[in-house]
């Protein structure tokens, strides 16, 4: 009889503490056999949309915390020119910006300084060309960089009044808007050519404009690289084409003996009379009396 209370007490212990043990715990227990109820899965699921709605915030706080890190990278600048003392002006620009986009004069010294200090590369562009021929230039290179041109000035040399090109330009990512704007100016029988290129919105351009103006440079250099003649290299394709027309001559290209002129060749037992022989001949003789 003791044993049979001894036994019963503990198994009322361990019942009950198991029942205190599933109160406290959070896991949820499902019966065999049966669904789960709707209290458990609304719960599972919101669990799963935090999860989600935590990943989603902190993707979306990293994006600005990102670009701050990575602008660090570049001057706050968001405005370059080759010439820094006189920037070109924009002119379709101020038209095509709108109230809260940038200004569209030149920041001031300010930038300068920041883009000598981080550009030193950009400067103006000496062409040993003049003013009409690198405004011509410049359009081959903008064409072979397909831009599409909203201004063409050409320049006038008699009135020395440069000749100016603008464009705008979108990044593919943002859809950002920047402005360039080329000026041409005709400098003793030479041109000179600058670019500014600006950004429309955002304080800075995370390096963008400077990149741009080098590329337009490069391909200007290229077209005009490409428009001078080399005399050695024209030489070079001289001689190549002197070497090809000059081939070996094949059996088929020898020339054979043709049967209609055989009657040129002497005949076996004549001999051709050596040089000079003719020269004792007399005025009025014959061969028949120099025979006899």
């Amino acid at each position: 009889m003791a044993l049979n209370m001894v036994t019963n007490g503990i198994g009322q212990r361990r019942a009950g503490k198991r029942v205190r043990d599933r109160r406290r715990s959070n896991r949820i227990y499902y019966a065999g056999g049966q669904p789960p109820t709707f209290l458990a899965m609304w719960t599972s699921r919101l669990a799963v949309f935090s999860a989600l709605a935590a990943i989603v915030a902190l993707t979306l706080l990293g994006i600005p915390v990102g670009a701050w890190a990575y602008s660090r990278n570049w001057p706050e600048i968001n405005d370059v020119s080759t010439d820094l003392a006189e920037p070109p002006d924009f002119t379709e620009a101020k038209d095509e910006r709108p109230a809260g986009a940038n200004s569209v004069d030149y920041p001031g010294e300010r930038f300068a300084d920041l883009q000598r200090a981080s550009y030193p590369d950009l400067k103006s562009l000496v062409l040993p060309r003049p003013a009409d021929d690198a405004y011509e230039l410049v359009l081959q290179a903008l064409g072979k960089l397909k831009y599409k041109t909203t201004l063409e000035l050409p320049p006038e040399t008699e009135e020395n009044a440069p000749g100016f090109i603008e464009f705008s330009d979108h990044t593919l990512v943002l859809g950002l808007v920047d402005d360039v704007v080329i000026r041409v100016l005709d400098e003793d029988q030479s041109s000179r050519i600058d670019i500014r290129s600006a950004s429309r919105y955002a304080p800075f351009d995370f390096g963008r404009n400077a990149e741009r103006v080098r590329t337009l440079l490069k391909q200007i250099v290229t077209r005009f690289e490409a428009s001078v003649p080399d005399p050695d290299r024209a030489a070079s394709k001289a001689k190549l084409k002197s070497a090809k027309g000059r081939r070996p001559a094949s059996k088929a290209d020898r020339r054979r003996p043709d049967p209609s002129r055989s009657s040129i060749r002497r005949a076996p037992g004549r001999k051709a009379s050596p040089p000079g022989a003719s020269a004792g001949r007399g005025p009025g003789r014959s061969r028949e009396q120099y025979d006899e």
